[in-house]
């Protein structure tokens, strides 16, 4: 439920801010800065999605996606694999240590959003415009850093695949999910 109203939550947070704000009188120069470390903070939720959102996709989803027949067949024979390798790997249809990662990323990104109203209001009178900046920073980097974990998990996890027998890599390839940027073919502008 938290994953799908992420947005929401974002903006009722900043909602809630500029109510608290108006009617505390808070400064319109604070209230600025506090509402850009916010308005950051929610935007970051693309970098804790795809670990947040990983556990929905057990061995059920899967197959119900499948029995949909919605995809194109290299799309479902990656998926299918995908499926195949949470069965033999997995415990309950889930990887060991999805759903608590998920959780784990989940809550970094609900403190960090939250966070950054109090965080800089707290600080603000002492550092100044200083605060909402150095907030920011903090929270790009940690999201930065759990994002590239998450990346380095997920390529963990295929070349185990692969070394089970799994052809998770030459299927993800096909549908077009390359393994990193470089794998991207490069096209000349017109």
């Amino acid at each position: 439920m938290l994953t799908a109203t992420a947005p929401a939550y974002a903006v009722l947070g900043l909602a809630a801010f500029w109510s608290y704000a108006l009617l505390n009188r808070i400064d319109r120069t604070e209230l600025f800065y506090v509402s850009i470390a916010m308005t950051t903070a929610a935007s970051m939720w693309f970098l804790y999605q795809p670990a947040v959102q990983t556990p929905f996709n057990g061995v059920s989803i899967l197959r119900a996606i499948l029995r949909m027949g919605l995809l194109t067949a290299s799309e479902a024979a990656y998926i299918s694999e995908v499926a195949r390798y949470k069965v033999a790997r997995g415990v309950n249809g889930q990887i060991r240590g999805d759903v608590a990662v998920g959780y784990l990323y989940g809550l970094l990104y609900y403190v960090s959003y939250f966070a950054s109203a109090v965080v800089p209001l707290k600080f603000y009178g002492s550092l100044g415009p200083a605060a909402p900046g150095l907030f920011i920073a903090a929270i790009v980097w940690v999201g930065i850093v759990s994002w590239l974990a998450y990346l380095w998990r997920l390529k963990r996890d295929i070349r185990e695949a692969e070394a089970l027998g799994f052809d998770l890599r030459k299927l993800r390839n096909k549908i077009g999910l390359p393994e990193r940027a470089s794998d991207t073919p490069h096209q000349d502008p017109p």
